[in-house]
């Protein structure tokens, strides 16, 4: 169950979006998106899982910022907080983007309105705590993710000619896992990697496993389970270059897998909508979550009832799904916008690790830090 839920939000369907057009676009340096959450996983394994796991079993702390709070001091979970809204608003501004991106072409609608429908959705979704099952969606679809990209990977590049069709119509760039440069590859692949210190789709894990050890075995198999699955959107991207070079990127995926036939595009529809619609109202929910905890509560209001932290944090999912779309289609590249918020998260693991290996970081320096 532990490995389905991890993968399956790691590999979620805006960055699989994402790394198809990038892909078109580029090339197969796209994958390091996906293949530096397999880093970050095994980054997280050897420097903080023993800590996530013993602040949750002794101090009962089932959050980032509680786990901070634990560490540091109260305004060193504040700092934390606007990091985590920050980081992840952008990943959720990519998400209706991704879905629209399908569902448009099918409907044959205006992407832009049907981002907008989209994120009604998901506030909906949000506010009135439909997200029950979303730990068995995560199961399903991950299954499906992985079943249905393999085969529609495989019918995509035999369709424009194989490796060998691949290699004689694209540019030699477009096969440089290092594109545009080995400094800018490896700055995304360690951001992406450092950010996963303050991850909750990592530490959830950690602090809810029956053991350390199954958490720990999850997190490895999860991060090893991503690294082939990142060439499956990536391949399907360099396909569509080659069959259909004038297509928007952000619609690769899809076309691609539809031009093979409906069924294929079928598939590839239902995937990457499940993924979507699972991760979506769960990062809007962590944001809203946040800010109710931590400022409304924490800060604006100490003494507020149930009844009124509802009614903030339903007003914030309104605010900051709007917020979150409004910048997502500002952005030219998904995969831009996620490895861009991969970033900003990592500071937070920068200073958990400094904390954890040199006892002189004080909550003063860890709050400094984190604003610097």
């Amino acid at each position: 169950m532990s490995i389905a839920l991890l993968f399956s939000e790691i590999v979620a369907g805006a960055g699989t979006i994402g790394n198809a057009s990038d892909a078109y676009s580029t090339g197969l340096s796209s994958v390091w998106a996906n293949w530096g959450m397999t880093l970050g996983c095994i980054l997280f394994l050897v420097s903080v899982a023993r800590f996530y796991r013993a602040v949750g079993v002794a101090k009962g702390a089932m959050s980032i910022p509680q786990a901070y709070y634990f560490m540091f001091d109260t305004k060193t979970r504040m700092a934390l907080m606007f990091i985590v809204v920050i980081a992840y608003t952008m990943i959720f501004s990519t998400q209706a983007k991704a879905a629209a991106s399908i569902v448009a072409p099918l409907l044959g609608a205006d992407a832009t309105l049907m981002a907008w429908v989209i994120t009604a959705l998901f506030i909906l979704v949000t506010v009135t705590g439909g997200i029950s099952g979303i730990a068995w969606m995560n199961v399903v679809h991950s299954v499906v993710m992985y079943v249905g990209m393999a085969l529609v990977c495989i019918m995509s590049v035999v369709s424009v000619g194989g490796f060998e069709g691949l290699a004689a119509n694209l540019p030699a760039d477009h096969f440089n896992f290092m594109y545009p440069s080995i400094p800018t590859t490896i700055a995304y692949a360690l951001g992406t990697a450092i950010s996963f210190l303050a991850a909750s789709t990592v530490t959830n894990v950690s602090f809810s496993a029956k053991t350390f050890k199954t958490s720990k075995r999850a997190i490895l198999a999860s991060g090893i389970l991503v690294m082939p699955f990142a060439l499956m959107p990536a391949l399907m991207g360099l396909s569509a270059r080659v069959a259909m070079p004038g297509i928007a990127p952000d619609s690769a995926l899809f076309a691609m897998a539809n031009s093979l036939g409906s069924v294929f595009g079928g598939i590839v529809s239902m995937a990457i909508l499940a993924a979507i619609w699972s991760t979506a109202p769960a990062l809007l929910l962590v944001i809203c979550t946040s800010l109710t905890k931590d400022l409304y509560k924490g800060i604006i209001k100490r003494d507020a009832s149930d009844k009124s932290q509802m009614r903030f944090s339903r007003i914030m999912a309104v605010v900051v799904g709007a917020a979150g779309t409004t910048l997502g289609l500002s952005v030219p590249s998904i995969l831009g916008q996620m490895l861009g918020a991969f970033q900003i998260r990592s500071v937070v693991g920068i200073v958990l690790v400094a904390a954890i290996v040199w006892k002189r970081v004080s909550p003063n320096a860890a709050f400094w830090s984190i604003i610097s």
